[in-house]
């Protein structure tokens, strides 16, 4: 779950510039930050898990600070891409395009 969140994230901050004219390197900040953060954090937590006994809530605090970064990067995405249907054609393709 945690390398998925991870992926997500850098792969909306490789494709900031199609989404974010004008604001793409502060956004692909923003969107690497709880990657890097995640890595950071988890890191240390699965050798604490891995090497001391009778520490087995620690996983739901990893678990906890996933949820938390994620959704801090789900808050943000979602703050900018709430308007874009309005000026562009958006994040998918059409069933067109995927037909071809």
């Amino acid at each position: 779950m945690v390398s998925g969140v991870i992926t997500v994230t850098v792969l909306s901050a490789f494709g900031v510039d199609d989404r974010h004219q004008g604001f793409a390197a502060a956004y692909e900040r923003i969107y690497l930050g709880p990657a890097i953060a995640l890595g950071f954090t988890l890191g240390p937590i699965l050798v604490v898990a891995l090497t001391v006994s009778g520490l087995h809530h620690i996983m739901l605090v990893a678990e906890v600070v996933v949820i938390v970064l994620f959704g801090s990067y789900w808050a943000v995405q979602t703050r900018k891409l709430w308007n874009l249907r309005a000026t562009s054609r958006g994040e998918g393709r059409h069933v067109d395009e995927v037909a071809q």
